[in-house]
């Protein structure tokens, strides 16, 4: 069996430029592909405090830099 996952970038992708939040719809989105089965991680250049609690599987982070 093989295990799905979708790695999403933060800014300019899941929060887009201009906004501070990912909107309730993304927030739905990745609880929905959870349900699924699918894994979904974050990646940024944020520090890992600074990943939006949506309840990600995980996520890589640059601690800022």
């Amino acid at each position: 069996m093989k295990t799905k996952a979708l790695v999403l970038d933060i800014d300019g992708t899941l929060i887009p430029y201009g906004q501070t939040q990912v909107s309730q719809e993304d927030a739905a989105a990745v609880a929905d592909l959870q349900k699924q089965g699918i894994l979904v991680f974050a990646v940024t250049g944020r520090c890992a405090s600074q990943v939006p609690d949506l309840g990600f599987d995980g996520a890589i982070s640059y601690d800022g830099a």
